[in-house]
């Protein structure tokens, strides 16, 4: 009579981009024993924390890992709403329930150099690009609510991410 673990679930959110789609490509067919979703923007919407709990509360994921981004050029208004105040509410939630984030950044937010360590980031500056101001805003926001409120996360910087947009390769 041996009782079985229940399977770990977790939620990528971003998963139709092009570092969200391999994290679900892999998780899909390398980990079964991990049950994984991605909700689409109409399934779940960066813009409003209440969904967002609702979300969670009714999937109960053991982890999330946010890939969202806007395209690198995008306007400053559409930047904010999903890299910044997106991340900010994700976080909320996972903080709110426990719940702990993986958060997918950029390495634009580092200033050039070797050697450089996790503490390291460009000064917020308004000549910086939408892109950069927003994710290195909610570096530092996550950074806070880890250190004020206890948000269990990890934070990962990407480097460039060049090729074509398929998650098998």
């Amino acid at each position: 009579n041996s009782e079985r673990s229940p399977k770990l679930s977790g939620l990528i959110i971003g998963g139709s981009g092009l570092i969200g789609g391999y994290l679900l490509h892999y998780f899909k067919t390398k980990t079964p024993e991990i049950d994984v979703r991605s909700p689409n923007s109409k399934k779940l919407s960066l813009r409003e924390l209440d969904d967002i709990i609702t979300y969670f509360k009714r999937h109960k994921p053991d982890f999330v890992v946010n890939c969202a981004i806007t395209a690198i050029r995008s306007d400053a208004l559409l930047s904010y709403e999903v890299n910044y105040q997106g991340s900010i509410n994700l976080a909320r939630a996972a903080l709110a329930l426990d719940i702990p984030i993986i958060h997918i950044s950029s390495a634009a937010t580092l200033p050039a150099g070797e050697d450089l360590t996790e503490e390291d980031h460009l000064p917020l500056s308004p000549v910086m690009s939408n892109y950069a101001k927003s994710k290195l805003m909610t570096e530092m926001t996550l950074k806070h609510m880890h250190e004020k409120h206890g948000l269990q996360y990890t934070l990962i910087r990407l480097g460039i991410v060049y090729g074509a947009h398929d998650h098998k390769i």
